[in-house]
């Protein structure tokens, strides 16, 4: 039997019961390693072929990444308020941490 982390399925906030804190920090790791690749091919591409720059092709597809990241950092916040822990606290801060590297290299 294969444990999905909950944090990495479409809305996670529908599992929120099932999400613990060894889920935090591998999946934030593992949604901003995907969204840095899919950054890099849109950049890339916007690079070869500025005048085709358009909404659908550039700030979209940074858009649909942002929603996924918050969709799995949206119950991750909510529990750390109302069923805080040591061990929360601990995979909160990790993945704060990987946040404000993502957010920084975003601005």
């Amino acid at each position: 039997m294969t444990i999905t982390n909950p944090l990495l399925l479409q809305n996670p906030i529908e599992s929120i019961d099932k999400i613990s804190p060894d889920h935090v920090e591998p999946a934030i790791s593992q949604i901003i390693k995907e969204n840095q690749s899919v950054i890099d091919a849109v950049v890339l591409k916007a690079e070869q072929s500025p005048d085709k720059i358009t909404w659908q092709n550039f700030m979209l597809p940074l858009e649909i990444l942002e929603d996924r990241l918050a969709k799995a950092w949206s119950p991750v916040s909510h529990l750390n308020s109302v069923c805080n822990s040591k061990e929360l606290r601990q995979a909160y801060d990790q993945a704060i941490a990987l946040l404000t590297d993502y957010s920084t290299l975003m601005g």
